[in-house]
C-alpha cells in the first residue's frame, strides 16, 4: 500500500515537472519567434531580447505578454536619442525598465505596474527618462535587483 502512495506520489510529480517545463519552452518559443532577437550582456549576464525597432513594434510592446520566462525581455531601439515615454497599458506583468544611452544604462525604473485596461490613454502612468536615450530594455521586475544592474552599467549587445 505504501509502495502504490509513494509511486502515485513521484508519477504526480513527474507530471507536473513535465508540465512545467512544457510551458516553459512554449513560453520561450512563441516568445522567440515573435521577431528579431538579440543577446544583451550586462556583468557576465546573458539576457535574450526581442528586438522592437518600428513604430508598431514599439506600440506593442510587450502588451498582452501573460509571463517572461527569466532573462528574456525586450529591447526598444530608437533612430535617435530623446526623452521617450512609456506606458504598461495592457500589459499584464511588472517590468524593470533600463533607460540606456549608447551602450551605458542611464537610469532605471523598477516595477513599472501593468494598468487596467479599462483606463483611458490619459490615465495611464507615464514613464520617462530625464535624459536622451536611444534605446530601452524591459526586464521582469526584481532582475534589476536580482542581478545588480545599476546606474553606469554597460550592454553589450550581439546577434
Amino acid at each position: 500500500m505504501i509502495r502504490k502512495i509513494i509511486i502515485s506520489i513521484i508519477f504526480i510529480a513527474v507530471v507536473i515537472d513535465m508540465v512545467l517545463a512544457g510551458q516553459y519552452v512554449l513560453k520561450k518559443y512563441y516568445f522567440e519567434q515573435k521577431g528579431k532577437m538579440v543577446q544583451a550582456t550586462i556583468h557576465d549576464i546573458k539576457f535574450s531580447l526581442q528586438v522592437a525597432d518600428s513604430e508598431e513594434e514599439w506600440k506593442q510592446g510587450l502588451q498582452e505578454v501573460k509571463s517572461l520566462p527569466s532573462r528574456q525581455g525586450m529591447l526598444f531601439v530608437f533612430p535617435k536619442k530623446d526623452r521617450y515615454v512609456f506606458w504598461m497599458k495592457n500589459t499584464f506583468i511588472s517590468l524593470d525598465l533600463l533607460w540606456i544611452h549608447g551602450d551605458t544604462i542611464v537610469e532605471i525604473t523598477k516595477s513599472a505596474q501593468p494598468e487596467l485596461q479599462t483606463k483611458k490613454d490619459a490615465e495611464l502612468r507615464q514613464y520617462r527618462s530625464t535624459q536622451p536615450v536611444d534605446k530601452v530594455i524591459e526586464l521582469n521586475a526584481g532582475e534589476v535587483e536580482l542581478y545588480g544592474i545599476s546606474i553606469g552599467d554597460v550592454v553589450k549587445m550581439e546577434k
